[in-house]
């Protein structure tokens, strides 16, 4: 079972991940370094490392966290049947 204080480190670990997806996303990786991150976290560089081993690590945990989002939310719309095709098709935006 898990502890109130492993929930809370949890979510503010995954709520750095999505920060740092969107910074990635709306910046690029060049654009974005560790100190940006932490501002948009609102906390200092060095809290991020309580989290994360580099920014490397960060990076990669980021990106397969909201992409593992991402699919999931993909699955969740997916067809059950044949006759629910047609409308997984006209939903899947190009």
């Amino acid at each position: 079972m898990r502890t109130v204080n492993e929930e809370a480190r949890r979510a503010k670990e995954i709520e750095i991940m999505e920060t740092c997806f969107d910074s990635y996303a709306e910046n690029g990786f060049s654009s974005v370094g560790i100190k940006a991150i932490a501002k948009a976290c609102d906390c200092s560089s060095a809290s991020l490392y309580l989290y994360f081993d580099n920014l490397d690590d960060l990076i990669v945990k980021s990106t397969e966290y909201c992409m593992s989002q991402v699919e999931d939310e993909f699955m969740a719309k997916a067809p059950a049947d044949v006759e629910d095709l047609w409308r997984f098709i006209d939903e899947i935006p190009y």
